[in-house]
């Protein structure tokens, strides 16, 4: 599969996920999800224990099925580097100096007229 193809499923799962999610649990918030879902990968990197989940924080991960929203969130993470063709395991600061890198690059190529657009249907349409 195309790595864009790839890109795309990903993130369609991604916010299927979600919205399936909310529409079974009304009082569900993106917030909620998300801020557990950080509590999570806190967990995971043992900055935080299990046992600082509060309840609240329980009932958001099962209505939310945030360990299914994380592994999408790794799976998208994972595509978007391969496409790029930056290696999986960058730490955040040097991830943080290939975007810019690469915000500085387009920019450059903005200012030379060159614009590439994601979906220019959308974004540049013509009449």
């Amino acid at each position: 599969m195309p790595k864009k193809s790839r890109i795309r499923q990903i993130a369609e799962e991604l916010d299927a996920h979600r919205k399936r999610q909310q529409a079974k649990y009304p009082d569900l918030t993106l917030t909620e999800m998300y801020n557990v879902l950080e509590k999570l990968r806190a967990s995971a990197a043992g900055k935080l224990s299990a046992a600082e989940f509060s309840p609240k924080d329980k009932k958001i991960h099962d209505h939310g099925l945030v360990s299914i929203l994380k592994q999408l969130h790794d799976d998208l993470d994972a595509a978007v580097f391969e496409a790029y063709g930056w290696p999986p395991d960058l730490a955040d600061e040097q991830l943080l100096e290939k975007l810019v890198a690469l915000n500085h690059e387009r920019a450059a190529e903005e200012g030379r007229g060159l614009i590439k657009y994601l979906r220019p249907d959308f974004q540049n349409p013509q009449p």
